[in-house]
């Protein structure tokens, strides 16, 4: 739920300190260019401020309406209540160390806002009751002794009871670096081409294969798919499994070496420069991979159990099937998808008959999954539609329960490599 559409008395910033310093970075949506400038609502702050835009060709940055993004803070007048952002974009490292950051006191906020919302109380008043906690800090909030001498009863309790109910584990949270930096708006249904070059990426860099500013080419999986038929001109992939074995063979290389052109022409010829800039191509031998199919490798009822397990290891590729109540859904950042209990009754039915399944399915990199306010468990995914107006800046979620995953990717260290 956005701040900015809930009550007044449920808006509240994320810090004790009322302004951002210079130099700070910050969490900003754009909410109107015109011109030069750029009006950016700063969502920790609950503050409009202002981003002047250079003329240079290209441009230091593009920006677009509605999206969030971080950016640093290049100056803060109190008196005269204005904040100026640089437009410079910040590096690698500043994005990660910010992700996390600010993923945590989301998660902060989330909490305390469920409890000054069931409450009907200021939710500025819930932080200050608590002494404006970190994540950290909120964890352990039942052994300290100034907040258990809270004379608020009802909040002491319900704010306890909300922490040990709520939960978020999250490759966001406990390594940012393992995650593309923003979600990719796909331009064709290549989503399981994307998710499993992410999963990869992940896996080669927590091995230190892979660089952590470099990326693996989701063209390349593309073209295996192609020339091994199991691509259809709509783009659709017939068999995950068998494209999950060939990339095993044949190995991942660099986005560099094979850009994303969305090309279903396969794998160029050796005289055919389109797909390479450098020879000889950098190839990364994959490990043991496999695909877990429900009902299959793993029992239904085990199946988000074991996949939860391998995502200890990193954010992995799954798919399920997209119900029709999803395109209802208003896509805000805590909505959880779930099939209506009609929905599920007749999936559910037709796969016990063994008739093939009239649903679209759709695969995406699992990157946590959590608790909400009313106790529902969820699965965290980065999503291929982009980062505008969709969950999370990209990232949405779906209920564990009914289960509904159909498969997910394997990977296992089978090199002489520490896993750990």
């Amino acid at each position: 739920m956005s701040d900015e559409e809930t009550k007044p008395f449920l808006k509240s910033r994320m810090y004790e300190s009322r302004y951002p310093s210079r130099g700070d970075i910050v969490m900003g949506k754009v909410k109107k260019i015109e011109g030069r400038e750029a009006v950016v609502w700063l969502v920790e702050y609950k503050k409009s401020c202002k981003v002047v835009l250079s003329a240079t060709v290209p441009p230091v940055r593009v920006l677009a309406e509605k999206r969030m993004e971080a950016f640093r803070v290049a100056d803060v007048n109190v008196e005269e209540r204005q904040i100026i952002l640089d437009e410079t974009p910040l590096s690698k490292a500043e994005m990660w160390a910010f992700e996390k950051l600010f993923n945590e006191a989301k998660f902060v906020h989330s909490v305390l806002f469920s409890v000054a919302d069931d409450l009907h109380m200021n939710l500025k008043d819930a932080y200050k009751l608590c002494d404006w906690p970190s994540y950290e800090e909120l964890k352990t909030l039942h052994r300290d002794e100034n907040f258990l001498a809270c004379k608020n009863v009802s909040f002491r309790k319900l704010l306890l009871d909300r922490i040990g109910l709520m939960k978020y584990n999250s490759w966001r949270v406990n390594d940012p670096s393992r995650l593309q930096t923003s979600s990719l708006k796909q331009i064709r249904d290549i989503c399981y081409a994307i998710a499993l070059a992410r999963q990869a990426e992940a896996f080669f860099k927590k091995r230190g294969d892979l660089g952590k500013e470099e990326h693996l080419s989701i063209q390349h999986i593309l073209n295996k798919g192609v020339d091994y038929g199991l691509v259809s001109r709509d783009y659709t992939l017939l068999e995950l499994g068998t494209l999950v074995k060939i990339l095993q063979r044949d190995g991942f290389i660099l986005d560099t070496d094979c850009p994303l052109t969305y090309s279903l022409a396969g794998t160029p010829s050796a005289s055919d420069n389109s797909c390479s800039t450098k020879d000889p191509i950098r190839v990364f031998e994959a490990p043991q991979i496999k695909v877990m199919t429900a009902g299959e490798e793993v029992p239904e009822e085990w199946m988000v159990e074991e996949m939860l397990a391998e995502l200890d290891g990193g954010p992995l590729t799954f798919s399920l099937p997209m119900f029709p109540s999803y395109k209802t859904k208003s896509k805000k950042l805590d909505d959880i998808y779930k099939p209506t209990e009609d929905e599920f009754a007749a999936y559910k039915l037709a796969k016990d008959k063994g008739k093939p399944c009239k649903l679209d399915f759709h695969t995406m990199l699992l990157t946590g999954d959590g608790i909400d306010r009313y106790g529902d468990q969820y699965l965290e995914c980065q999503d291929c539609l982009g980062d505008i107006d969709i969950g999370d800046r990209g990232y949405v979620r779906f209920a564990v329960k009914p289960n509904t995953v159909t498969e997910f990717v394997s990977f296992k260290n089978v090199c002489n490599h520490d896993d750990d």
